[in-house]
């Protein structure tokens, strides 16, 4: 199976382009590739994809609040709304954060049965 690329992964985020250094991202898709083996089967190359597009997207700098996880707290005339973070939503997984993330879980959701059927 052929390991996900640079190019390939830039395709889907196209605003990772000038966050990181050509060495920078070549080790990140280096250590995907090496995370994501066969057990995708033909979907290697695209959960290797985005999950390299999710880790990358979480080493972003963030500079502000909503950066960090959206709106905190937001005031309309006499109504209040917060907005909580992914993560302490119960049965939020790690990859919940990023769309790219959630596109992972989706691959591997469908790739990774979790069991095996022996024949005798």
């Amino acid at each position: 199976m052929a390991s996900t690329t640079k190019e390939n992964v830039l395709t889907i985020a196209p605003e990772l382009q000038d966050c990181f250094t050509n060495e920078s991202l070549d080790m990140i898709i280096a250590d995907v590739n090496e995370q994501v083996g066969s057990e995708f089967s033909k979907k290697q190359e695209m959960a290797q994809r985005y999950l390299a597009a999710h880790i990358l997207t979480q080493l972003l700098p963030t500079t502000s609040k909503e950066s960090l996880g959206g709106i905190q707290s937001e005031k309309l005339a006499e109504r209040t709304v917060n907005y909580g973070e992914l993560a302490n939503i119960k049965g939020a997984s790690r990859y919940d954060s990023t769309v790219y993330g959630r596109m992972f879980e989706q691959i591997k959701k469908q790739s990774i049965l979790g069991f095996s059927v022996v024949q005798p």
